[in-house]
């Protein structure tokens, strides 16, 4: 990175952007180029400036934030600038420094107490943060237990899955039947036993190559079988059990925010009502879901059985590798 040759202009990042953070409130003496000791860290109180001067640009200030937030005057604000205003917001420990000082406070010390000084202003920022952030997090749980339904309906429901299965084991069966002492016939084939499938070799000859050229023979349409799986390609190491406590975790903090906002006002409480109620749904609509996934587990556990208590994550690795391994061939 030394290698390059950057030229900053410092000067205009600073107009743009910084507050003079060792500016006093009330210049008492006739001087204003002493030293000042701020009561917050100098870097704490640059991000704070870059939040400030960004509000202040869409003309955001402690005067009249709770009229641009209750009120609805100017724009309707984004989660950048919520996020801005929760910068600005000073920590348990902060206020009681600008508090309890004697010192006069610094420009930007001064508007972080000011914001501060709003009561309503805390719990407000955090649920309004927490609004964005949720129907995020659950919109991406949704989607990935949409595509682990898929997924689970196709093990269970595959025609072509169970016929392969089934040619492999015939393989097997003839392997083992007709070419061993120990003459032994299986019912079923464990999916992990693909595996040996996939690698043995005997006289140079793969057995996985006689078994692509048994499914041709039976004229069994191998690029059918690869694009109806095409989900678990990219879904093969999805654990329903992150899932679960993903969710979980989703509906532990919804509960926490719920408590958040039946302690409000009612003047404060009419702007999150909606969010509370259609958010419940959605928590109600992904745990169904959830559920729909969790019940195809048990079944296709049951199907190639595996142990009801197993990561179910080690059957959708194998047949993801018998895929890519039938791809790898085709090309």
């Amino acid at each position: 990175m030394s290698n390059y040759n950057i030229s900053i202009n410092i000067p205009k990042f600073e107009e743009l952007f910084c507050v003079d953070v060792s500016t006093k409130t009330v210049i008492k003496k006739e001087t204003n180029t002493k030293s000042f000791d701020m009561l917050i860290s100098s870097k704490r109180l640059f991000l704070v400036s870059l939040a400030v001067k960004y509000l202040e640009s869409k003309n955001i200030t402690p005067e009249n934030i709770k009229n641009v937030l209750i009120e609805g005057e100017g724009s309707e604000l984004d989660l950048v600038d919520y996020k801005n205003i929760r910068t600005i917001l000073p920590t348990t420990n902060e206020l009681n420094l600008l508090k309890d000082t004697s010192k006069e406070l610094s420009k930007i010390e001064q508007i972080m107490l000011d914001y501060a000084n709003l009561g309503f202003l805390n719990n407000f920022i955090e649920l309004k943060i927490y609004e964005f952030e949720f129907i995020e997090s659950l919109q991406i749980i949704d989607r990935i237990i949409y595509s682990e339904v898929i997924v689970l309906k196709n093990i269970c429901n595959s025609h072509s899955l169970r016929y392969i299965l089934c040619l492999i084991l015939k393989i097997g069966n003839i392997i083992g039947y007709t070419y061993s002492s120990n003459k032994k016939k299986i019912q079923g084939l464990k999916l992990e036993s693909l595996d040996q499938v996939l690698n043995y070799k005997s006289k140079n000859n793969y057995l996985f190559e006689f078994v692509i050229e048994m499914l041709k023979v039976n004229s069994f349409d191998i690029n059918n079988f690869i694009n109806e799986f095409e989900m678990l390609t990219r879904n093969n190491q999805t654990d329903l059990e992150s899932i679960k406590n993903n969710l979980n975790d989703e509906i532990h903090k919804f509960k926490e925010k719920l408590n958040i906002f039946y302690s409000m006002d009612s003047e404060y409480q009419k702007h999150f009502s909606n969010f509370f109620g259609y958010g419940s749904e959605m928590l109600k609509n992904t745990s169904k879901e959830y559920y729909v996934a969790y019940e195809l587990t048990v079944k296709c556990k049951k199907l190639f059985g595996e142990d009801p208590n197993s990561n179910f994550v080690k059957v959708k690795q194998d047949i993801f590798i018998l895929i890519e391994s039938l791809r790898k061939y085709l090309n």
